[in-house]
């Protein structure tokens, strides 16, 4: 059996609250910063967070509620920046992290920049 979805627009709303800190040290030669981080997220869908949908065929409508539609999350995070080798090269790693009720996210990376 196919599924009909009706259009529908969604809009959601997201507010991140705060602290960040910042603390500098040096190892030899190199310099480094790190900023932890932790924030309170806000989520709320002001519109979109339920549809309507039926079976094809058939005059039986439902609706659906979509995932999350408010939810609070935790934020923590940290980044690290070092610069070496007379500030030629930089190296920056992060990760930043949301969770919530049954829910986590986890987001990480780096860069590496070089001076010449």
């Amino acid at each position: 059996m196919n599924l009909k979805v009706h259009s529908n627009n969604a809009i959601m709303l997201r507010n991140a609250l705060g602290v960040q800190f910042a603390a500098c040290f040096c190892v030899e030669s190199s310099n480094w910063t790190r900023f932890p981080k932790i924030s309170w997220v806000r989520e709320v869908r002001v519109k979109g967070s339920r549809y309507t949908a039926e079976f094809v065929n058939t005059d039986d409508q439902f609706i659906v509620t979509g995932y999350f539609p408010d939810r609070s999350l935790v934020s923590p995070g940290v980044l690290l920046t070092g610069m070496l080798w007379q500030d030629r090269l930089g190296l920056d790693l992060y990760y930043n992290g949301e969770f919530g009720n049954h829910y986590s996210d986890h987001n990480y990376g780096g860069q590496v920049r070089l001076g010449f």
